[in-house]
C-alpha cells in the first residue's frame, strides 16, 4: 500500500490549454475544466472541435486547443513546425532592436507548450519495484490457498481459484477500469453531432488520482480477504492441537516393534512369574513344591535357559510363533 500511495503524488499538472484548463484572457465567468473553446476572438472562425491541433503562446507559456481556436490568421513554415501570427486570442507581444525597428516574433508555434515534469524516470522506477513485489507474494499466496482447505481438496481449490482470477480479471475489470478513465475525460471528438469515439483530451490529475484510488481500494479489499483467512487458518489450527490427535501408521508400527522387543527380552521372565503366580490345587500339574525332586527342577531351568538364549538369536522384530 505505500508504493501504491507514492503513486498519488508521481504525476505531471494537466497542460495549461484556454478553454479547458484554462479561461480565455477575455472570460471572467469561465469554470476550471467546464469546457468552452469558444470566446469573441475567435466567435466568426467557425472552428470544429474535433480537429486538436494544440499550439502554444510563446509568450504567456498558454496552449491553445488548435490555431482556428487560437483566431491565428497567418501560418509560416512547414505543417509540423509551423509559427502562427495575427491571432486574436493572443494578445499582441513585440520587441524592440537597439537600432528602434520593431521586430515581430512568432506568437505561437505548432504544438503544446513544453512542461516542466521529470516523474518519467522515477515511475518507471516505482512501477518495476511494484510489480517486482506483486510478483514475490504470488508463491506465499499459493501457499495460503493450499493451506485454507483439506488435503483431498487442494486440486478443486487451485481449480476454483483459476476460475476465479480469470472470471474477475477478464470481464468486470475492463468495464470498471474503462469507465473510470473516461469519467476523466475533457474533450471528447463527436460524430454526427453526439459524443464518442474516443477522448482528444484528459485531466491527467484526475486520470492519475482515480486509477491508482481504484488500484488501491483493490488492494485494501485484497488485505482484508487475507486478514480474514489468517484468522481462520490460526483458529483452524488452535482447534486442532485441542482435537485428540490419531496415531500415524508410523507410530503403530514403532509400537508393534517395541511389543515385540518386550515379548522376546521379557519371554522367560514373564514365564517364571507365571508359574510362581499360578495357584495350586488337586488338578494342578505342581501340587507341591516338595513332590519335585532336585532332577526335574533342574531340567526345567535347563530348558528355560536354552528357549531364552534361542529367542535373543532370533532376528529383530520378529514375532514368536
Amino acid at each position: 500500500m505505500g508504493l501504491y500511495t507514492a503513486l498519488y503524488f508521481l504525476g505531471c499538472d494537466n497542460v495549461r490549454m484556454a478553454g479547458t484548463t484554462l479561461p480565455y484572457a477575455n472570460n471572467s465567468r469561465f469554470d476550471a475544466f467546464q469546457v468552452n473553446l469558444t470566446a469573441d476572438c475567435n466567435m466568426g472562425c467557425r472552428c470544429s472541435p474535433n480537429e486538436l491541433e494544440p499550439v502554444c503562446d510563446t509568450q504567456n507559456k498558454i496552449s491553445y486547443y488548435s490555431p482556428c481556436f487560437a483566431g491565428c490568421k497567418s501560418a509560416e513554415g512547414p505543417r509540423n513546425t509551423q509559427n502562427y501570427s495575427n491571432c486574436a486570442c493572443i494578445s499582441l507581444n513585440m520587441t524592440y532592436s537597439s537600432n528602434q525597428e520593431v521586430t515581430a516574433i512568432p506568437l505561437a508555434t505548432a504544438g503544446p507548450c513544453p512542461q516542466l515534469c521529470q516523474a518519467m524516470i522515477p515511475f518507471m522506477v516505482l512501477l518495476f519495484v511494484i510489480t517486482l513485489v506483486v510478483s514475490i507474494t504470488q508463491m506465499p499466496l499459493l501457499m495460503i490457498t493450499l493451506r485454507s482447505v483439506e488435503e483431498e481438496e487442494r486440486s478443486l481449490a487451485l481449480g476454483m481459484q483459476f476460475v476465479i482470477f480469470r472470471l474477475f480479471g477478464y470481464i468486470p475489470s475492463p468495464i470498471i477500469f474503462g469507465n473510470v478513465i473516461d469519467s476523466t475525460c475533457i474533450v471528447w471528438k463527436a460524430h454526427c453531432g453526439q459524443q464518442g469515439g474516443f477522448c482528444l483530451l484528459y485531466n491527467i490529475e484526475q486520470f492519475r488520482l482515480r486509477y491508482v484510488g481504484v488500484c488501491s481500494g483493490l488492494k485494501v479489499a485484497a488485505g482484508l480477504l487475507f486478514f480474514l483467512d489468517w484468522l481462520l487458518i490460526c483458529w483452524r489450527h488452535k482447534k486442532d492441537l485441542d482435537k485428540p490427535q490419531a496415531l500415524s501408521v508410523g507410530e503403530i508400527v514403532s509400537s508393534i516393534i517395541s511389543l515385540d522387543r518386550l515379548s522376546v527380552f521379557g519371554w522367560n521372565t514373564n514365564i517364571r512369574e507365571d508359574e510362581e503366580e499360578q495357584p495350586l490345587g488337586p488338578d494342578s500339574d505342581y501340587n507341591s513344591a516338595n513332590d519335585m525332586d532336585e532332577q526335574e527342577l533342574n531340567e526345567r531351568d535347563e530348558e528355560f535357559t536354552y528357549s531364552s538364549t534361542a529367542k535373543e538369536r532370533q532376528p529383530f522384530g520378529l514375532s514368536r510363533v
